[in-house]
């Protein structure tokens, strides 16, 4: 019981000190697949993804120019965000599409969806409607996208789910 508080004020800290801290861009271009198929063999053996069915809809291979590390650090927090909501069961549709000039990548749950008043709080630093979180998560994964030059956004419908999505602008030379 202690140790998991302990471990729990030392996640809460580390979130802390990575939202606080500046943070250096180191750019490559790289396909946004690899990256999500990246986040996603980190989490192979998480328990809260155990019962969670992953789709993978890339419908178009695209490369960004960003830093990986921040991109699949926001990818895995959405991801296990979805799997906490779902409560380690459901669906969880990855998303990969382009509107020419911008990269879409969407993260669909079937969860229970956010209440409207929840809604607009949930990337408030230390906002959390859970009681192990720090409510930092959120927060960590829209300052790395914007970091990154894109937008995150969300919908949410109570009872039927939620979906994250991340823009990110495309390089048209690298197309």
């Amino acid at each position: 019981e202690i140790m998991l508080r302990v471990d729990r004020l030392n996640a809460a800290v580390q979130d802390l000190l990575e939202y606080a801290k500046p943070m250096a861009l180191q750019k490559s271009t790289v396909r946004l697949s690899d990256v999500l198929d990246s986040a996603l063999s980190t989490l192979l053996h998480d328990p809260r993804l155990r019962g969670v069915e992953i789709v993978r809809d890339y419908r178009q291979p695209m490369e960004v120019e960003t830093d990986v590390t921040f991109l699949e650090r926001a990818f895995i927090n959405i991801i296990l965000n979805a799997a906490q909501a779902m409560k380690s069961t459901g669906t969880l549709r990855i998303g990969l599409e382009t509107t020419g000039t911008v990269a879409v990548i969407s993260f669909q749950d079937t969860g229970p969806g956010i209440e409207p008043g929840t809604l607009g709080k949930i990337f408030n630093p230390f906002f959390t409607t859970r009681s192990e979180g720090s409510g930092l998560g959120l927060a960590l994964c829209k300052k790395y996208v914007e970091m990154l030059g894109g937008k995150i956004n969300v919908v949410s419908e109570v009872g039927a789910g939620t979906t994250f999505s991340i823009s990110l602008p495309m390089d048209p030379a690298l197309g």
